[in-house]
């Protein structure tokens, strides 16, 4: 019975193959293309970036923005001249797709389907960890079809109406962006909530709201999320990628690693099928 009741949950994640995926930090694609039998989430998080279908105007796209590609149109987008802007995105496929069309989860009836991002920490963390998961996944492609519904749920939730961000608030959100930018960096939480020009508990409360982590595992998320990009992207020594996302121990680094993505980063890296 509990065999049959694990088959019957397995198949019900069926219908979905990954087509691609990826995060460029420093992406200068200028992409033109049909996409033909495929769609692509697509999220810039930061840059100047134009949107273009066939030939209807170019749209500006308003970062953190999120779009779709789909079958039909001509699909031009690009950054500014000698401009590079931060992108992840996830390609797909598969019989299910029509289910998310007919429930609602993903329109693209719409003919420009942009969708303004309204808590970028959130999402960030949430479709990093999607794409970690299909680079190498661990228990399995239904866990990664959950997930990415899991993000495409997040956009429908951000339209439920949110007060403005107070003034302490944009103070945090901004310095968040600064640790997304730069992990690397040795960050005393105490030191800058007192620059904020707040207590270290207002601090923290607000940081966790903001993120949905309190400070030190949002940065160490942030760094296992950088190295494990740094894996999938190319051959570094594993210790130059410690290095780089802040660990002179290497072998404290594999262990966080293996804690976060429950596997070691060699095998991370041996088992990503980036495309």
């Amino acid at each position: 019975m509990i065999v049959v009741l694990y088959i019957m949950i397995m198949n019900y994640f069926d219908g979905i193959e990954w087509v691609g995926f990826n995060h460029a930090s420093e992406c200068r694609a200028r992409i033109h293309k049909y996409f033909q039998d495929y769609f692509v989430l697509d999220y810039n998080h930061r840059g100047e970036l134009g949107l273009q279908l066939d030939d209807d105007p170019v749209i500006p796209l308003k970062v953190p923005v999120v779009w779709f590609t789909f079958p039909g149109p001509f699909f031009h987008f690009e950054p500014a001249p000698n401009k590079s802007w931060d992108h992840r995105h996830i390609g797909f496929r598969g019989p299910r797709v029509k289910e998310w069309i007919r429930s609602g989860l993903v329109d693209f009836k719409t003919r420009h389907p942009v969708i303004p991002v309204t808590n970028p920490e959130r999402f960030t963390m949430q479709m990093d960890e999607v794409i970690d998961y299909i680079s190498s996944p661990v228990y399995g492609s239904a866990r990664a079809v959950q997930m990415f519904e899991g993000l495409l749920l997040q956009l429908h939730e951000q339209h439920t109406l949110q007060p403005p961000l107070s003034p302490a608030e944009i103070r945090v959100s901004e310095f968040i962006t600064h640790i997304h930018q730069k992990p690397e960096i040795y960050w005393t939480f105490k030191k800058e909530a007192k620059e904020l020009g707040m207590s270290y508990s207002h601090f923290r409360l607000i940081f966790h709201r903001l993120t949905g982590l309190p400070p030190y595992q949002y940065i160490n998320h942030r760094r296992m999320e950088k190295a494990a990009r740094l894996l999938r992207e190319n051959q570094l020594e594993i210790k130059e990628i410690a290095n780089a996302v802040g660990y002179e121990d290497i072998f404290h680094f594999a262990k966080l690693f293996k804690k976060h993505f429950r596997t070691p980063p060699g095998r991370f890296r041996d088992r990503s099928t980036l495309t």
